[in-house]
């Protein structure tokens, strides 16, 4: 209980909301124990990151901020206690955490990044605040397996991210021509480090293997962007 009381309810904080990609037809088609054992292979990643509060995996003499998540069907959220910088560098690591382990378990999932004034009342379940549906709906727009950072998350991510080696914001984040739904624009993508390529590169290969026609636009779409993105 005194964990919860020492986040503000209402604050100036970071969001990320991921969807996991054909949920709808992956209820429809897979055993139900398949979907929960999927599942809860993903929370028992998610969980791992309770261990990186406070440090960070590559220094643990930089310190970290902290993050809650919560998983609702096919949507998981997470949020940062505050707006600084050990804040936004704990939510980045959270991101770049879980989309590397779904894409390895095998789960297509794509999210948003946003900022601004969020209500979270853990006890009463009330979760509140533009930025939230703002993720959301930037998310369901993007046509690519990846994290897209908002105007509102890059304008502060640039303020805190800035002359700071590994963590510059440009260092992070490829201002690329993104395909959305609604037509294609530039937008921050996040971009993970050239030691994770292989890896990317390969799962989401292994994804062709699991759908056919339109969803396969997301894959393609999802390599074009990696291999620009490490072969500049």
């Amino acid at each position: 209980m005194q964990e919860k009381l020492s986040w503000e309810p209402t604050s100036n904080r970071f969001v990320a909301f991921f969807d996991i990609m054909g949920f709808k037809d992956l209820v429809l088609k897979t055993d139900h124990n398949k979907i929960v054992e999927l599942l809860e292979g993903l929370s028992l990643k998610r969980e791992e990151l309770n261990l990186l509060n406070n440090h960070s995996p590559e220094d643990e003499n930089l310190k970290m901020g902290e993050t809650r998540s919560f998983t609702f069907s096919d949507s998981i959220i997470f949020f940062s206690k505050g707006e600084t910088l050990e804040d936004i560098k704990k939510i980045l690591i959270d991101c770049f955490f879980l989309q590397r382990e779904a894409l390895r378990l095998e789960i297509p999932i794509k999210g948003a990044l946003s900022y601004g004034k969020i209500t979270l009342k853990i006890d009463n379940s009330l979760y509140f605040g533009q930025p939230i549906i703002d993720a959301f709906l930037l998310q369901e727009d993007l046509h690519l397996y990846s994290i897209i950072a908002d105007n509102h998350f890059e304008k502060k991510g640039k303020e805190l991210l800035h002359n700071s080696s590994m963590w510059d914001f440009d260092n992070l984040f490829e201002f690329y021509k993104t395909p959305l739904k609604s037509g294609r624009a530039y937008h921050y993508i996040a971009k993970p480090s050239e030691n994770d390529k292989k890896t990317y590169i390969t799962c989401l290969n292994n994804l062709y293997l699991t759908v056919s026609g339109k969803p396969r636009q997301y894959i393609d779409n999802s390599l074009d962007f990696y291999n620009s993105v490490y072969t500049k």
